[in-house]
């Protein structure tokens, strides 16, 4: 039975990846509509993403990261708002064959587009917005403050793996201390 389960969790990684690699390929990246950077006015992020206990999967060269989090976001009130987010990985980085758990995943966004797209429950490809690394200064659109590399793409999906997302995401209000932490 375990042996089953892991090889079924292989095969979901690498198909994973596989769909990750390909639709990164393929998706023309969007021209801005306007000059304007899509970077936040403001110093302080628009979101931040929370994925404590991702597995990491590798088969031969193909290696994929999925987890499920948490989504805090401001909101134009200047509330804070919680959806849960899952995130997909994947890059051609890998070597042998496995599961294993990863590191946790903290990402910072600082574009107001992206938070309201995700609040609107769209997925967001990190191959369409600027990717840095966190240092204290918003240079991109998001910034991987933990868990992932510079070039692992990703793709961002607000909602459950269940069911009850059909009916929409579960917004839950909560304070903006976690936004203050980075």
């Amino acid at each position: 039975m375990k042996r089953s389960y892991c090889i079924g969790t292989i095969a979901s990684l690498f198909l994973a990846g596989v769909a990750i690699t390909g639709a990164f390929g393929s998706v023309p990246v969007p021209e801005p509509d306007s000059p304007e950077p899509a970077l936040s006015d403001s110093v302080l992020p628009m979101g931040m993403i929370f994925i404590e206990s991702p597995k990491r999967g590798r088969l031969v060269r193909l290696e994929g990261i999925v987890g499920k989090g948490e989504l805090v976001a401001r909101q134009n009130d200047g509330s804070c708002v919680s959806v849960a987010i899952r995130i997909a990985s994947g890059n051609v980085n890998g070597q042998g064959v496995g599961i294993s758990r990863a590191e946790s995943i903290q990402l910072i966004i600082h574009s107001k587009a992206i938070t309201e797209s995700l609040l609107a429950g769209q997925e967001i490809f990190s191959s369409h917005h600027t990717v840095g690394y966190s240092d204290g200064v918003p240079v991109s659109d998001m910034q991987i403050a933990n868990g992932l590399n510079i070039t692992d793409e990703f793709v961002l999906n607000p909602g459950e793996w269940s069911w009850t997302s059909l009916f929409g995401l579960a917004k839950t209000e909560v304070t903006c201390e976690r936004l203050f932490s980075t």
